[in-house]
């Protein structure tokens, strides 16, 4: 399983969700732009919104982190049995260690996770990030100014990183892909080597750039 994210300055959203909306234009894209709907005639949008993250990455417009875990070596008993209170804590962490831990100290943080199952729950966890950024980092106490879970439908930005993640994913479960959604795979694993990453190191990166893959203890 992977989550991840994009770091974006506040003042720069606007210019990014104008520029993925002008790849949507571009492309006559109507309908919601998921990894999971890839198809034939919409691949090339997929395409384009790797292109355009690596755009931004390479100018450090954007940061980015990544975890991958192995979701079915986790003892979800020890969660209160059910499996979605696992993947809120892997937000949790992720949040915590990457969000918190590399810009906490400076910057105020306005996090907006896809609303969904798995992270209704972590709005109610900024007091936790908060003391823990504290106690793990020295952080600002005050650092996470809120959580907002938002629909993907209605945040372009949301949907440009859902591609890149499920793309990344997809690669790095091994999925033996075909048809459309094998050839945006493909492309991505092509930016992904041109740029020297390995998406099955247990960790590399940097503040700007992480791919962090999760042996967990239980």
């Amino acid at each position: 399983m992977g989550i991840g994210g994009v770091v974006v300055l506040e003042g720069h959203i606007p210019i990014l969700t104008d520029e993925l909306n002008q790849i949507r234009k571009k492309h006559g894209a109507r309908n919601e732009i998921k990894w999971n709907t890839t198809g034939k005639r919409d691949k090339q949008i997929r395409i384009d919104f790797i292109d355009h993250f690596w755009s931004l990455s390479d100018q450090g417009r954007i940061d980015f982190h990544i975890r991958f875990a192995p979701f079915e070596k986790y003892d979800h008993k020890a969660y209160k049995a059910r499996r979605f209170a696992t993947t809120s804590r892997m937000f949790y962490e992720m949040l915590l260690h990457r969000a918190v831990r590399h810009y906490g100290k400076w910057d105020r943080l306005f996090i907006r996770p896809e609303n969904g199952e798995c992270t209704k729950i972590l709005p109610h966890l900024k007091g936790g990030l908060n003391a823990d950024g504290v106690r793990r980092y020295g952080t600002n106490p005050l650092c996470v100014d809120s959580i907002i879970c938002l629909e993907s439908e209605d945040e372009i930005i949301l949907q440009f990183v859902d591609v890149v993640l499920g793309a990344f994913t997809a690669l790095r479960n091994k999925r033996d892909l075909t048809g459309a959604k094998g050839d945006v795979a493909d492309h991505a694993l092509k930016t992904l080597k041109k740029r020297d990453h390995d998406l099955f190191t247990i960790y590399s990166g940097t503040r700007r750039f992480s791919i962090w893959n999760v042996i967990p203890n239980r």
